[in-house]
């Protein structure tokens, strides 16, 4: 436990030494007192000079105060005592009349004594019990200062600036300088690495902001040159205000310990390589015969993955095998280890196999965390050398049988001798065509691939095998299929060969998608330039429209008709500024999924007619008669209601209108028309028609993808972004609908149709009652 002064609110200094603590001897009664006795002769004596001139009578206890605080101070409770009564008594005689005589004062004279005593006695008690805390908090200063000299740890105090303050003795042993040479430096200046600097330095500032301790780890280097790394953990001291006044890091030098780490570390790297890389299997197992261990070499021998091995009892132990392999693990635990011992084990595929063990004990931190080390050696090509090329033989067969890949034996002259059954599909031709001779594998090659056959045959009657390369095969079909081939020679005269061959049909295709992907990315980066391009330029336009009129309205002076026509032109093309940011938005919020509908029961006979409406002063603001034949009239009794956002569905059917209006040429003519689904009678189905420009069939399937456009040019001759139709497919389809496009050709108009599902007016009023 710390004392009281070393809290968070200390506003000491840490000026007492660490090095040599001072622990004061206790002063002895004669000098305690006869400071006490010193004290009562000087204030008399001082009392009686003064006599002359200020009248001591009053005042006879005027000066003792002074004295018995000082005696307290210095001699404790005993000699605050005795100057107190020493004082009462001098008082007595030399100033509360009859002077010079021990008669007995007045009342009120006693009276003045009994409160100086008083008072004198708090005095002691308080200079007492002040020097005695003095003393205990001396002593606690002496204990710490004590504890951090010695202390094996590194203690270092910093000021709120990060200079030093203290640096106790196994700072100096480790760094090589003493507290004088550090003493109002920074350790940023002196002890660390320049790559180190900033980042202690920010760990300072954050301590210091903060006043939460921290650890961290840097290296130090010594007056010698030698580095250390060091662990270290802070902590602050707090000023009155609350405010950092010390930082006192307490570090460890763990350069040892990292470095014995390190050593460590690279040993069990080194043994973790050397049983990885190792030949034979190596098995850990506990003192119950379940395996820790499995190392590749045992994947290997064994044909169990380490997965399948660790955490079951060894499972290269054959059944007839178990009690002999448990006596031996406790032989091996007891100190009887194997060494060679020959005995066969079963691999994963049931087969047995010869081999050799060895094992050692690893002993645990108790006896039931013991366990062993199994090494095992393969000897089944010493044993049994002639069923390994049996078992060799049987594996290349079922290889060939398992038709993995095309396997072929022939000869370097074109002679097919045997093949496996997945060679002849690739091929396309049968085992009886194979039999009868009628199979070569030069006849099956197109010409082209000759010289590289060729090629290859040089290079490995060279290496003894060739590179694998590509080449296609002409099928019994006269289809030709890509494959990729690779053939070793075999024999002494190097005239047989092994190939085997890969169908590369898959393959192919998938470059083909990966070509087809490349060229969609293509175009769609060159679509985004093409919109950036239409947008600054439609942007761009009403922009310099206005700001023409603008600049023309502000230096002259026009007549009532021209200021109005340039108002609407302002007007309009305020108004395209606003619709282009409009589309802008409502794709955008369509892609994220933050377009917000707000349905509710819709007549689209209204809606319809709200679009027509306000596309007629777009159709007679062209030079040109754009009419509009609508199947809508007044009369019109049947209701189309859906549930919908009437405000989207205005904006579909505007959309359509205004794509309409603007690629009709003049005489042309948009017709719009509202009836049921003929083939889905529980829908409605919108139609807008236009005798315009049409669009051609090779982009009919991308009219409605966003930023599409089929005549660049054009469009932005007309302008518009190419998205007006990507937002009605998005809204339609919101809505649960569908949108289609018709149109014959180029020259020959465009039919647009919606289908929307419509509500029953038992579905309407249920509506309203759920809405109130």
């Amino acid at each position: 436990m710390l004392p009281r002064w070393f809290n968070s609110h200390a506003s000491h200094s840490l000026d007492w030494s660490i090095t040599q603590p001072m622990i004061k001897p206790e002063r002895s009664p004669l000098v305690r007192y006869g400071v006490a006795l010193l004290s009562i002769v000087l204030a008399l004596l001082l009392m009686l000079l003064l006599e002359r001139w200020v009248p001591m009578r009053s005042s006879p206890f005027l000066f003792f105060f002074a004295a018995v605080m000082v005696s307290a101070w210095y001699g404790g409770f005993g000699a605050g005592i005795c100057a107190t009564t020493i004082a009462a008594v001098v008082s007595v005689y030399f100033f509360l009349p009859p002077v010079y005589s021990f008669a007995l004062p007045t009342t009120s004279e006693l009276l003045r004594i009994g409160l100086f005593i008083v008072l004198a006695l708090m005095i002691t008690v308080l200079s007492a019990t002040r020097r005695q805390l003095l003393k205990a908090l001396q002593h606690e200063r002496d204990l710490i200062a004590a504890i951090v000299g010695t202390a094996g740890s590194l203690i270092i105090v910093l000021d709120r600036w990060g200079k030093i303050v203290q640096f106790n003795r196994a700072c100096e042993q480790l760094t090589g300088y003493t507290f004088t040479d550090v003493r109002g430096k920074s350790p940023w200046d002196l002890f660390l690495l320049p790559e180190d600097v900033e980042r202690v330095q920010q760990i300072f500032q954050a301590l210091c902001l903060s006043a939460a301790p921290n650890a961290y780890e840097n290296t130090w280097i010594a007056k010698d040159g030698s580095r250390h790394l060091i662990a270290w953990s802070n902590n602050v001291l707090l000023d009155e205000r609350g405010a950092v006044f010390f930082v006192i890091g307490t570090g460890i030098d763990i350069t040892e310990r990292k470095q014995a780490e390190q050593t460590l570390q690279e040993t069990n790297q080194a043994l973790q390589a050397l049983v990885q890389a190792s030949p034979v299997a190596i098995t850990v197992l506990d003192r119950h015969g379940i395996v820790k261990r499995w190392n590749p070499s045992a994947e290997r021998i064994f044909g169990w993955q380490a997965a399948e091995a660790i955490g079951r009892v060894m499972p290269t132990v054959p059944e007839d095998k178990q009690e002999e392999f448990l006596e031996k693990v406790a032989a091996t635990l007891n100190g009887d280890l194997l060494d060679g011992v020959e005995t066969y084990r079963q691999r994963k595929d049931g087969s047995l196999i010869y081999v050799g063990l060895w094992t050692a004990v690893l002993r645990g931190s108790t006896a039931a965390e013991d366990g062993l080390i199994s090494i095992a050696v393969d000897l089944s090509e010493r044993k049994e050398a002639e069923t390994a090329v049996r078992l060799s033989q049987e594996r290349l067969t079922s290889f060939v049988e398992a038709n993995v890949v095309g396997i072929l034996f022939g000869d370097i002259s074109g002679g097919i001798n045997e093949a496996n059954d997945e060679f002849l599909r690739i091929v396309g031709y049968s085992r009886e065509d194979l039999e009868a001779g009628a199979l070569r594998w030069t006849h099956i090659t197109p010409p082209e691939y000759l010289p590289i056959d060729e090629k290859a045959i040089r290079e490995a009657l060279l290496e003894g095998g060739c590179t694998p390369y590509e080449k296609e095969y002409i099928r019994k079909d006269d289809s030709r299929i890509p494959v990729l081939i690779g053939f070793g020679l075999l024999g002494e005269e190097r005239q047989q060969t092994v190939a085997f061959i890969l169908d590369l049909t898959e393959r192919k295709r998938l470059e083909q998608a990966l070509r087809a992907q490349a060229e969609q990315l293509t175009q769609a980066n060159r679509m985004k330039d093409e919109f950036l391009a239409v947008l600054s330029h439609e942007l761009r336009t009403p922009l310099n429209s206005i700001l023409g009129w603008a600049r023309l309205l502000r230096t002259r002076q026009f007549d009532a008709e021209i200021t109005e026509r340039a108002l609407e032109t302002i007007e309009r093309n305020a108004r395209l500024q606003n619709q282009l940011v409009d589309d802008i938005l409502d794709i955008s919020k369509i892609t994220q999924g933050k377009l917000c509908l707000h349905p509710r029961p819709v007549d689209l006979v209204s809606v319809i007619a709200a679009a027509i409406d306000a596309m007629r002063p777009a159709a007679a603001a062209k030079s040109m008669m754009v009419k509009l034949n609508s199947a809508l009239t007044p009369e019109m009794s049947e209701p189309y209601f859906v549930l919908g956002d009437p405000d989207r569905l205005q904006q579909v059917v505007w959309n359509l209108l205004s794509n309409a209006i603007k690629f009709t040429p003049e005489g042309g003519q948009v017709d719009v028309q509202l009836s049921i689904a003929q083939h889905l009678t529980s829908h409605a189905q919108i139609t807008v028609a236009d005798t315009g420009n049409g669009i051609g069939a090779d982009f009919l399937p991308f009219v409605f993808d966003r930023f599409r456009q089929a005549d660049s040019s054009s469009t932005r001759a007309e302008g518009g972004l190419g998205l007006g139709l990507a937002i009605v497919r998005q809204l339609v389809e919101l809505h649960g609908g569908m949108v289609q496009v018709e149109s014959p050709g180029i020259g020959q108009g465009t039919t647009f149709t919606i289908t929307l599902p419509m509500m029953s007016e038992s579905q309407r009023v249920e509506w309203l009652k759920a809405k109130g």
